[in-house]
């Protein structure tokens, strides 16, 4: 960072000649413990305009619910912890701006003057290094989180439903989908950045209105926020390579259950789809006892394979897959088709 702008006073030889030596002292002594006052009073500002934004430092926007006994993520009330921090920071900018026009009264600074506006983009440069701590340290609290080396505690959490005959998951792993957990996540991190639109841009004459253009072009925050979606994206992909093992199940939702029992109690088994279509020229054969033992006994065993799977499944540690719903139909599915 750049050191501050120095301010000096001058005392000028009409303020020395043709004074009396007393007044002139007093003169200079009040002078110089008024020019006192002023200078550390707007350098303890210069302290103030750090604290105002050292409330943030090390308070993640998004966290875990560590009152809770499964704490994930909270994204479930993020529209008010966003307006809530949205509204501090809001108050945060206008109290930097107070405190910078009574250092500008203090200074008897001239707003015009190039050393008032070198000043300004000190201060500039001080709220843009607190604003980059700030959404350091909200990316790298994802990245942790979300790091299987360093954490073993599912961070989201979605769950894996049958919606008519669509198998998919609630929210969406699809990528571009609105609302979905890209999308979520997505989110979660341009409400970070946009912190720093929050707080009005002190230094007018830089043109901008804000620092988050400046935030959004650094690049080590953008490293890390590259690196977090990378890590989504991989998860996703294994959970729904995952998905579609058990997608292997669908004929349980797709098939005609009464189709299937016809079939099997003339031929005594499921047509391929060319025999359907040259079902006339198919020999009828009756299933026997043991056929109709070993359907049964093949969806008992469809029924213990479901029933024996976890309630949850986890991908890289972070990402947690609630089987509970699927499990459930399925599971209502395979009765259907045993009775």
């Amino acid at each position: 960072m750049k050191h501050a702008p120095k301010f000096c006073f001058i005392i000028s030889r009409s303020t020395v000649t043709g004074t009396n030596p007393t007044d002139f002292i007093r003169r200079l002594r009040t002078t110089i413990h008024d020019f006192e006052a002023r200078f550390f009073k707007s350098k303890s500002n210069l302290d103030d305009i750090q604290k105002i934004l050292q409330t943030y430092l090390k308070t993640a926007l998004y966290s875990r619910g560590e009152t809770r006994q499964d704490p994930l993520l909270i994204v479930y009330e993020k529209e008010n912890r966003v307006l809530k921090r949205n509204n501090e920071l809001r108050d945060a900018g206008l109290r930097l701006q107070d405190i910078l026009k009574q250092s500008k009264w203090l200074l008897k600074a001239d707003a015009d003057a190039d050393i008032w506006k070198a000043y300004v983009d000190y201060v500039d440069e001080m709220i843009i290094e607190s604003l980059y701590e700030i959404i350091d340290y909200n990316l790298n609290y994802l990245l942790e989180e979300s790091d299987p080396t360093l954490n073993k505690r599912p961070l989201f959490e979605v769950e894996l439903i049958l919606d008519d005959l669509d198998l998919r998951f609630n929210p969406t792993l699809e990528f571009g989908s609105a609302n979905g957990l890209y999308d979520i996540v997505d989110t979660l991190i341009g409400n970070i950045f946009r912190q720093a639109a929050m707080i009005p841009r002190l230094a007018e004459h830089s043109g901008q209105k804000h620092y988050q253009n400046d935030l959004e072009g650094m690049k080590a925050l953008n490293d890390r926020r590259l690196k977090i979606m990378e890590r989504l994206r991989d998860t996703m992909k294994e959970a729904n390579d995952w998905k579609e093992d058990v997608n292997e199940y669908a004929y349980l939702w797709l098939d005609d259950r009464k189709e299937h029992m016809r079939q099997f109690l003339l031929y005594g088994r499921a047509l391929e789809e060319n025999e359907i279509e040259n079902r006339e020229l198919i020999i009828e054969t009756p299933p026997s006892l043991v056929q109709f033992q070993n359907q049964i006994d093949l969806f008992q065993s469809i029924y213990s394979d479901i029933d024996s799977w976890n309630q949850t499944f986890l991908f890289n540690s972070w990402l947690r897959v609630d089987a509970r719903p699927i499990k459930r139909q399925l599971l209502n599915l395979v009765n259907k088709w045993i009775n």
